[in-house]
This record gives structure tokens, C-alpha cells and sequence, in this order.
């Protein structure tokens, strides 16, 4: 997660998005999406 903001910040970038193990959250301006939910975008 650190170095997700240390990315946003260098890129100057206001939200990414993350996949994780964990369930559907947010965090700040970080979006984070379980893995098995990926499946849903791609189609």
C-alpha cells in the first residue's frame, strides 16, 4: 500500500486501483478490488 502511494504521488495521479485477497474497500484515494472480481472488468 506504501509504495501504491508513493507511485501515485510521483506520478502525479489522483486514484488508483489495486487488486487484493481482501475484499471490496477504499482506502484515501485508493480503490482496491478482490481478485475475484477482475473477471467482471474484463468482459
Amino acid at each position: 500500500m506504501q509504495s501504491m502511494r508513493i507511485f501515485l504521488k510521483q506520478k502525479n495521479l489522483s486514484f488508483g486501483i489495486r487488486t487484493s485477497l481482501e475484499n471490496f474497500s477504499a482506502y484515501e484515494n485508493i480503490q482496491v478490488y478482490p481478485l475475484y472480481a477482475i473477471k467482471n472488468f474484463l468482459i
